[in-house]
C-alpha cells in the first residue's frame, strides 16, 4: 500500500448499536413518533457495522466518555439548541 502522509483513526462508542435503537432515543428525547418507511434489505447494505478504536486508545490515549444513549441525547440538545441556525443552511 503507498504511503499518503496520514493514517485514518476510528472514533466510536465501542460498541455495536441499531438504527432502531437510535430512532427510539431521538423519539424519546423529541417526545415525538417518527414516521418509519420501511425498504427491503439491500445486497450492499451492512448487516452490521462497529468501529474498532483500539488505534485511538493507543496513539491518542482516547476513549469514549459518554454512553450511546447520552450521545443521542447530547446530539439531540445540540439540534434544539441550534434548530434556527441549521434552518438557514441550503443544500
Amino acid at each position: 500500500m503507498k504511503k499518503v502522509g496520514y493514517r485514518v483513526i476510528n472514533l466510536g462508542g465501542n460498541g455495536s448499536y441499531s438504527i432502531n435503537l437510535m430512532i427510539r432515543l431521538i423519539e424519546k428525547f423529541l417526545c415525538k413518533k417518527a414516521k418509519i418507511e420501511q425498504h427491503a434489505f439491500s445486497k450492499i447494505d451492512m448487516k452490521i457495522t462497529q468501529a474498532d478504536i483500539s488505534d485511538a486508545q493507543k496513539t491518542l490515549q482516547w476513549s469514549p466518555k459518554v454512553n450511546f444513549e447520552q450521545g443521542i441525547k447530547r446530539t439531540v440538545n445540540w439540534y434544539l439548541a441550534n434548530k434556527s441556525w441549521l434552518s438557514k443552511i441550503k443544500a
